[in-house]
């Protein structure tokens, strides 16, 4: 709702009571901060840190298939690395759009945002000397859609609860988008404290069992994905040889199930 930005919370151990920016306030038996990287429900329980800038930005457009020359997107997905630098994109749209990200390494601009305007000969310029088939599809961006923004993260938290209180997504495990595992993490979360609920005899238990079942699962992949990201612009050719290649298949990641996962 329209000013209703957290602001404040008070947990008496009985009922937690929030506040919001333009006054008003609720009362709930247990509150959920999915409240993203910069989350202020975060801060209220374990203090004010900011998020780091990781030195990698991320630039993203989307480029109609009819635009460009015949061939160029086979296969329909590939990632392709070089030092300091990955091109990802697959199509969109019953394949009629193409869509790109494009990772680099800079230490001269670190603003956040999903609508900062990113310009196509400054793209081109992070990407001179790779081949030509990034190059055109880089070219053939329409400037609209062609947009960027700073890669920030955290640590991961040893607790993502504090009495009747916790934390979920990005709030709780900001990563890096190296392994394409962010917004995954985020919807294993939302699933798995309903069957915490379901389960535990008090919310407290249900929300220690939610912590417990996903806290190491998603530090572990945030750590991955820092790893992944470095192997990735790494320059080095023996890291993709086969049986090598690192990705979230041959981390096995896949294989979890949130829905039959221990609670």
């Amino acid at each position: 709702m329209p000013g209703h930005a957290f602001r404040s919370l008070h947990d008496d151990g009985s009922r937690v009571s929030l506040g919001f920016a333009n006054g008003a306030s609720v009362q709930a038996d247990v509150a959920i901060g999915a409240d993203g990287l910069r989350s202020t429900m975060r801060a209220a329980l374990f203090g004010a840190q900011q998020p780091q800038f990781t030195g990698y930005i991320a630039y993203r457009g989307l480029v109609p298939i009819a635009s460009l020359p015949p061939g160029i997107v086979a296969p329909t997905s590939c990632l392709s690395t070089g030092p300091g630098r990955s091109f990802t994109r697959y199509l969109l749209r019953q394949g009629t759009l193409v869509n790109y990200v494009w990772l680099c390494e800079r230490v001269d601009w670190h603003e956040e945002g999903w609508s900062i305007r990113a310009d196509v000969d400054e793209v081109l310029g992070e990407y001179a000397g790779w081949y030509g088939d990034v190059r055109t599809i880089i070219g053939n961006t329409p400037p609209e859609v062609l947009l960027k923004w700073a890669l920030f993260e955290r640590e991961p938290l040893e607790r993502w609860s504090l009495g009747r209180v916790a934390l979920l997504g990005d709030a709780a495990h900001p990563m890096l988008p190296f392994l394409g595992q962010g917004a995954a993490m985020g919807i294993e979360d939302g699933l798995v404290p309903a069957r915490a609920f379901a389960a535990a005899g008090s919310l407290a238990e249900a929300l220690r069992r939610y912590v417990e079942a996903r806290l190491p699962r998603t530090a572990w992949v945030m750590r991955e994905s820092r790893e992944t990201a470095r192997n990735y612009h790494s320059g080095c050719t023996g890291n993709f040889q086969p049986g090598r290649h690192v990705s979230a298949e041959s981390l096995g990641i896949m294989a979890y199930n949130p829905a039959a996962v221990a609670v």
